[in-house]
């Protein structure tokens, strides 16, 4: 678990990534590159960043891959490679013996 001693925030695992300069989370690296432009903080929701159910910030699946993977509208998928993913059913492709 991640810790700021400035801010005192607090988050899961170690692929988070927080910035004590602003002292906000992401969900990633990308997320933290994302928010940074000529050596300056950006506002995450003013550029299109949605917070996660855990305090840190994202970039919204786009809705034609939310689509395409079965998630229900308006509803943010989790990130692929967690426990709570589940991608949509490709039925008609049996296993090959």
């Amino acid at each position: 678990m991640g810790y700021c001693s400035k801010c005192h925030e607090r988050w899961p695992g170690t692929a988070r990534a927080h910035f004590t300069g602003c002292h906000k989370t992401f969900r990633s690296a990308g997320g933290f590159d994302k928010h940074r432009k000529d050596f300056a903080c950006l506002d995450p929701a003013n550029i299109g960043m949605e917070m996660d159910e855990k305090g840190s910030w994202l970039t919204p699946m786009p809705e034609d891959v939310k689509r395409r993977l079965g998630c229900p509208q308006n509803t943010p998928p989790e990130v692929e490679g967690s426990a709570k993913f589940k991608p949509k059913s490709r039925g008609g492709r049996g296993t090959h013996a």
